[in-house]
């Protein structure tokens, strides 16, 4: 049974636990600082279910990314 975090309005966050997999969908266009600050919370949930190794994103929302965060 899949276990829903929703941390802010711009990403929810489900851990399927039969398949220790974590997905990530973005639900709106992001800053640079909201890009990062997404990716540091999935990683965040990862740790907390005890290191999920699998992740699948949803970015189709999230717009590009721009330099910064690619550089990051």
């Amino acid at each position: 049974m899949p276990l829903q975090h929703s941390l802010s309005d711009a990403l929810e966050i489900i851990y399927h636990r039969d398949y220790h997999l974590l997905i990530g969908r973005f639900l709106r266009p992001l800053s640079e600082a909201e890009n990062r600050q997404c990716y540091l919370d999935l990683l965040a949930a990862a740790h907390a279910r005890g290191n999920v190794r699998y992740w699948l994103l949803d970015i189709r929302r999230r717009g590009r990314s721009g330099p910064l965060t690619l550089a990051w």
